[in-house]
């Protein structure tokens, strides 16, 4: 803010006091009786108008204090004052209806009558405490611009009263009222701030943390360019149970160990310090929040960095007198400027998938990676291999699986720590503890969360909870059709006869819509759990609608099949009934590189197999009985 617009302002508060001294004076003068707090807020609107004469004649010859800026920002005590002197005229102000320009009042009566109505109207003795208030916190901030101004002099002038300590007291006891001067609005914004607190999630997955599990990080090209600044982004990606809300907790505090020379020194002489500081804050998206993180994500940074800053953005200070709740567009301006505090920001967003619906985080931890407005802020974001994040976060950062050869030697770190730990298990003899090792180690497959057994089906109902309500129809199906092809085949079903199979049976479905293609990527994001869709824990949970009945999926699956190949309108028919399969001569490349006969090649092949192994179900069905046959 420039000296002439502070000029400005300052003028502006000295009118307004004016206006209150005058508002004082009319009432000490026309009643005897006036409360005597009104000698009070005379005395103290002069000497605060006073003061603030004294700044302007300083600032417009130039010789403004050095903190001026400062003491007109929108935290400081000129703002305090504006604010302060408008509630108290406020509280003087006469009832509707007012005086005209001569004095008298609108309904007639004399000066003299008005004021004794305004009294009246005033009730001051309910009205006297918050007067008092108003003072104090006015005389507070006085005290803090009449400081500032004799620093200023004391130091020009080098006064032999005043040696350098004294100096230093006297800069420290006019920070320290501008501190309580302005704590309370501190704290009002830091409260209008609070939404989603993660350090609960935090501190539970530090505790399941094991010694030496999450190093393999610690050692990668990946973390160390991070670290470095070389790049701006890490994505860490895996599959449920891989434990990286784990590794994140660990990266988190690994991290904040690495830079803690670079902490503030609150007893430092350097007051550049804090502006050269690096900080780590961190944020975990959670399923169970049922909420889009990207606010409350920007919410919890914007608090912190303040907090850690001790101040507040004049755009975010504007954002919450103006009430209601800040937008992403708001949150980012007031990151951008707080951010100013800092030489770098380090970030950690854990488990981005969970959050519902996720398009605005992501588009928030872009504009992170990307905008030169965040040059330093470094983002670590984990989160599931889904199709949308993967999308985004490929062109923004640098990513590492959680399924590679380091993170195998650290599970094998983790089995062995337990093996180690558990009373009965560490009698055992050697070799047959290497014996557990190794098969455990071995059949993890990149999965490292502790009591994998008890929480597996916890995460499948997580994710299928997660899948969007237009595509669970797809979802059931797929999942429904991979079952019975694997009941009645014994082995796996292709995705081009899996897509062809839902996509006949979801055909006649009286269902809206959907903007999804039914293709592998589909296939790849939302299927992929199968023993969770028969177990008794799905049909008692939250996910049930994606639950399996094994014999009706294998007879829905069967009767499918059979109807594509009685049906008259059956590619198998068009096959046979062709000159080519009639002569023999049968062209493979055609029917191989044909979706539609493959699937019903497939069906032929499940009709006879469901036949042959599920005879007796088929026949106890009626409707399946009677189909008709093909002519």
């Amino acid at each position: 803010m420039d000296p002439f617009t502070i000029s400005v302002s300052v003028i502006a508060v000295i009118q307004m006091a004016d206006r209150v001294i005058d508002l004082c004076k009319n009432y000490l003068g026309a009643a005897r009786d006036a409360p005597a707090d009104l000698r009070l807020i005379l005395f103290e609107t002069s000497s605060i108008k006073s003061v603030l004469d004294n700044l302007h004649f300083l600032t417009s010859c130039s010789h403004g204090p050095s903190t001026l800026e400062s003491l007109a920002g929108g935290d400081g005590p000129i703002e305090g004052c504006r604010r302060l002197i408008c509630e108290l005229e406020e509280l003087l102000s006469g009832p509707p209806g007012g005086s005209n320009e001569d004095g008298v009042a609108a309904d007639g009566g004399t000066k003299r009558q008005k004021v004794k109505t305004v009294l009246t109207a005033l009730a001051w003795p309910a009205k006297g405490s918050k007067a008092k208030k108003l003072l104090g916190q006015l005389s507070q901030h006085k005290e803090t611009i009449s400081l500032a101004l004799t620093t200023d002099s004391a130091a020009e002038v080098k006064c032999p009263m005043l040696d350098r300590r004294d100096i230093k007291e006297i800069k420290a006891k006019t920070t320290h009222i501008q501190n309580t001067l302005t704590n309370l609005q501190k704290q009002k914004v830091h409260k209008w701030l609070q939404s989603t607190d993660p350090r609960p999630l935090h501190y539970r997955a530090c505790e399941q943390y094991e010694i030496g599990t999450g190093d393999w990080m610690l050692r990668s090209d990946e973390w160390k360019a991070w670290l470095d600044s070389k790049t701006r982004c890490l994505w860490i990606h895996g599959i449920p149970g891989a434990g990286k809300t784990i590794l994140a907790s660990h990266m988190i505090e690994s991290s904040k160990e690495l830079n803690r020379s670079d902490d503030y020194d609150s007893d430092s002489d350097n007051e550049t310090a804090r502006e050269t500081s690096s900080v780590h804050l961190y944020f975990y998206c959670y399923f169970g929040h049922n909420q889009d993180e990207a606010v409350p994500f920007l919410r919890w940074v914007v608090d912190q960095l303040c907090r850690l800053a001790e101040h507040i953005p004049p755009r975010l200070y504007r954002l919450y007198k103006e009430g209601g709740q800040p937008n992403l567009v708001d949150l980012m301006h007031s990151l951008a400027e707080i951010l100013k505090k800092f030489e770098r920001v380090y970030l950690f967003v854990d488990a981005v998938d969970e959050s519902m619906p996720r398009e605005n985080l992501l588009r928030v931890i872009r504009d992170l990676a990307t905008d030169s407005r965040f040059d330093n802020v470094r983002t670590m974001v984990t989160s599931r291999q889904y199709i949308d994040i993967e999308n985004v976060m490929s062109e923004i950062s640098i990513p590492v699986s959680m399924n590679n050869p380091l993170l195998d030697e650290a599970i094998r770190i983790y089995v062995e720590a337990q093996l180690e730990k558990h009373p009965k298990l560490r009698r055992w003899p050697a070799y047959l503890q290497e014996e557990v090792l190794e098969a455990l180690s071995a059949k993890a497959k990149g999965i490292a969360l502790a009591n994998l057994p008890k929480d597996l089906f916890d995460t499948y109902e997580r994710i299928f909870l997660q899948i969007p309500e237009e595509a669970r129809t797809f979802v059931h199906h797929a999942l429904k059709w991979i079952y019975s092809y694997r009941e009645i085949i014994g082995d796996s079903i292709s995705s081009p006869v899996l897509l062809e199979a839902i996509q006949r049976s979801t055909s006649e479905l009286a269902i809206p819509a959907s903007d999804y293609v039914y293709d592998d990527d589909l296939l790849r994001e939302f299927c992929g759990f199968w023993e969770f869709l028969v177990s008794p824990r799905i049909r008692n949970g939250n996910a049930r609608s994606f639950a399996i009945e094994g014999q009706s999926a294998v007879l829905e699956f069967a009767k499918m099949a059979m109807l594509e190949v009685l049906h008259p309108k059956a590619a198998y028919r068009e096959l046979v009934q062709s000159k080519a399969w009639a002569s023999n001569e049968r062209d493979s490349d055609h029917i191989c590189h044909s979706s539609y006969n493959v699937f019903g090649f497939n069906c032929i092949a499940s009709s006879i197999l469901a036949l042959n192994k599920f005879g007796g179900l088929v026949d106890e069905h009626d409707d399946l009985r009677a189909w008709p046959m093909m002519s």
